[in-house]
Parts: C-alpha cells; sequence; structure tokens
C-alpha cells in the first residue's frame, strides 16, 4: 500500500466513526426530547397522623405509631404528588384502587389539600410536590381496593399510579376488619 491509499483509508475510517457517532448521539437526542415531552409524576399513598396537637407526622411506611392511628381510627390517607415533568401539571382526580372505577361515578374527593389551600384543580409547576389528604378517620371502601395504589389523573389525560408498604398494610388492616 501506498502512502495515499493509506491516508484515504485512515480518512475513510475516521469519517465512518464519526458518522456513527453522529447517528447515535442523534438517536439519544431525539430520545430525551421525547422523554422531556411527558408528564411523569411520582405518586406516594401515605398515611399521616396528629403526633401532637398541631403537628402531623406521615410516612409510606407501616411504622407502629401509624398502624395504632388506623387501628384507633385517627389517622388521614393521603397521596404525595410530585411532577417530575419539565413542565407544570394539572391535577384533576386523585383516589385510590382502580381509576377505571371512577369513570362508573365511584370516586373519593380530597377535601383538603396541605400547602396550597382551596385550589382545585390543583396546579403543580416542575418539581414539585403537594400532599392531598381525606378527612380523619375515613377509610376507603374495600371493593375499591382489589388493586393495591393510589392514581392521580391529569388534565390532559395522563393517569399515573403509584403504591407503598404503608398503604398495604393498611389494606390487609381494613381487610381483618370487614372479617370481624
Amino acid at each position: 500500500m501506498t502512502g495515499i491509499e493509506i491516508a484515504t483509508l485512515v480518512t475513510a475510517i475516521v469519517g465512518a466513526g464519526t458518522g456513527i457517532g453522529a447517528l447515535t448521539l442523534s438517536i439519544v437526542n431525539t430520545l430525551a426530547q421525547f422523554s422531556n415531552n411527558r408528564v411523569k409524576l411520582r405518586v406516594v399513598p401515605k398515611i399521616t397522623y396528629e403526633k401532637e396537637k398541631g403537628i402531623w407526622a406521615s410516612s409510606a411506611f407501616p411504622f407502629p405509631d401509624i398502624m395504632n392511628a388506623v387501628k384507633e381510627k385517627q389517622h388521614r390517607l393521603c397521596v404525595e404528588v410530585t411532577n417530575l415533568s419539565s413542565f407544570a401539571v394539572t391535577i384533576q382526580q386523585v383516589g385510590f384502587g382502580k381509576f377505571k372505577l371512577l369513570k362508573d361515578g365511584i370516586g373519593i374527593q380530597f377535601p383538603t389539600v396541605m400547602k396550597k389551600k382551596n385550589c382545585w384543580p390543583l396546579k403543580l409547576e416542575s418539581r414539585e410536590s403537594d400532599l392531598l389528604m381525606l378527612k380523619t378517620g375515613r377509610d376507603i371502601p374495600i371493593d375499591l381496593l382489589d388493586k393495591h395504589c393510589a392514581f392521580v389523573a391529569t388534565e390532559c389525560g395522563h393517569i399515573s399510579y403509584g403504591n407503598s408498604g404503608v398503604f398495604d398494610a393498611y389494606v390487609e388492616e381494613l381487610k381483618k376488619e370487614s372479617e370481624n
């Protein structure tokens, strides 16, 4: 091989490598754009109770204090919603169980929004979260809990689901009570 042929071969290899690199980068950028334009919500069902007068504690884990509050009907069911999208999202419905049951008229309304009082539907900016609570001691009908999860439906029709250990323990506690 002559020097010119070697130079041509090296140039061709570098050009092919650059082309493959550019193609890979464009595919990654396209996938990143699709990801950035999607609604992403973290939905965590929790139980909260008044630890002392005016001091509320909430948890996604079934600690003994939380489960005692459930047994004494001094708890509140709540859902923490975090907007992980790169844009604002409006929350239209929040509840427990299967979302499709709401279309048949069965639903759970949240009378209390923690951070933004009297603000429904709830608008969450990017990376913002809020804790939505039911009234104290209110239990969910056991037939709504076939699927142990909480859901959030947005104004644009996106539905996100979430679950936690405390919610599973809560459902088991309700099932024990209904058997007795």
